[in-house]
């Protein structure tokens, strides 16, 4: 990691924790389509449970309770009716036994179905039931599904009623699935948007902090590069814990330009002429003597060695130095009627190599004259 940009570090630890995020919203999402199959599968049971109850409630046949209310003779709209009211209470009490649930009685020879309190004739019920009921009544089977039908979700069970091994009608119980499956929507589209609402506030969010990190930091950055050439140069102060690099690097600076202010004074007072250059050929430090030994302009002091006179001696020294690493210790140059004398050295840099060279130069025309 520590070879890792900062900037791709960033986006990592952001797209981790979006991850994780989105992850543990489908994790809650999934958990709720669990519980929803659960629930429906509960209400699966119920249903069978209530068919059970019905089933064994009703003790005989319908034409036992018509024989026992002396009703054989009755036409067919008062036969459903007594039948009705007669299986009534046995309706409400799984209606309390299990409550929620539809159900209801249907009678093969009368053709009609009984909730005990409407009486539906065949020909009223939907096309949908009355295949269910047919099929029951025909094959003997308990039919217990889900039907996604225009009105909403159910679970239908409907059970032949067999008495003395005849068919007579058929148990119907519905249980409607339309509060569980709305309820599992709701949360669905709960999570759904959560997961685009993490993606979209994290995502902006992040790039919103990046954005002003990498501006403070680009800031920073160049504020350090003119600092290179210009030590009196101050950052602009910035937040946080930029603000406090920010702060620590215009303290080191001040510390520098005073100690190069010192270093300036001690260069001004020396007689020997002094020109030093950084690793990249920048003049980084020239006396007043050297200037004169050297003949050099002024503004050689800001200047950079390939745009120095050429026709310096100590200047073409002081190139193969930082060029070459060629070398000179008191090397006598005459020019003119002075006799000057020249040594070069490399300066030390913060890591491995040469951080520039140096040139010292003095007049020696007297002690040579003299000797």
């Amino acid at each position: 990691m520590r070879n890792i940009k900062f900037r791709t570090q960033f986006l990592v630890l952001v797209t981790v924790l979006l991850t994780v995020s989105v992850g543990f919203a489908l994790f809650m999402l999934r958990t709720n389509n669990s519980i929803t199959v659960g629930e429906v599968e509960q209400q699966k049971g119920m249903v069978g449970q209530a068919m059970d109850f019905l089933d064994m409630g009703l003790t005989g046949s319908f034409a036992d309770i018509l024989q026992k209310n002396q009703a054989a003779g009755w036409s067919d709209g008062a036969k459903a009716e007594l039948l009705n009211r007669q299986l009534a209470p046995l309706l409400a009490a799984a209606g309390r036994l299990y409550p929620g649930l539809q159900m209801g009685i249907y009678d093969s020879d009368l053709d009609v179905l009984m909730d005990g309190k409407n009486v539906y004739g065949f020909g009223a019920l939907s096309a949908y039931r009355k295949g269910e009921i047919t099929s029951s009544t025909g094959s003997g089977e308990i039919l217990d599904f889900i039907a996604n039908r225009p009105t909403g979700m159910y679970v239908d069970g409907y059970r032949p009623l067999v008495r003395g091994g005849k068919t007579i009608g058929a148990i119907w119980v519905r249980a409607n699935l339309n509060p569980i499956y709305q309820r599992q929507q709701g949360l669905q589209f709960s999570v759904e948007m959560l997961i685009i609402l993490s993606l979209l506030v994290g995502g902006a969010g992040s790039l919103f902090l990046f954005g002003n990190f990498v501006r403070s930091v680009s800031a920073v950055k160049d504020g350090v590069k003119k600092l290179a050439w210009n030590l009196s140069y101050r950052l602009p102060s910035a937040p946080g814990e930029v603000g406090e690099i920010v702060a620590s690097i215009n303290d080191l600076a001040g510390q520098l330009s005073q100690s190069r202010s010192y270093n300036d004074l001690i260069l001004a007072s020396v007689v020997e002429g002094v020109l030093a250059v950084n690793s990249e050929g920048q003049v980084i430090g020239c006396n007043q003597a050297a200037l004169r030994l050297l003949n050099l302009p002024e503004e050689a002091k800001a200047m950079r060695l390939v745009d120095l006179p050429a026709d310096s001696e100590g200047v073409n020294l002081l190139r193969q130095a930082t060029s070459g690493g060629q070398l000179v210790h008191d090397r006598e140059v005459r020019e003119g009627d002075r006799i000057l004398l020249f040594t070069t050295g490399l300066l030390p840099a913060a890591g491995q190599g040469a951080g520039g060279a140096l040139l010292m130069v003095r007049v020696i025309t007297r002690r040579v004259e003299a000797g």
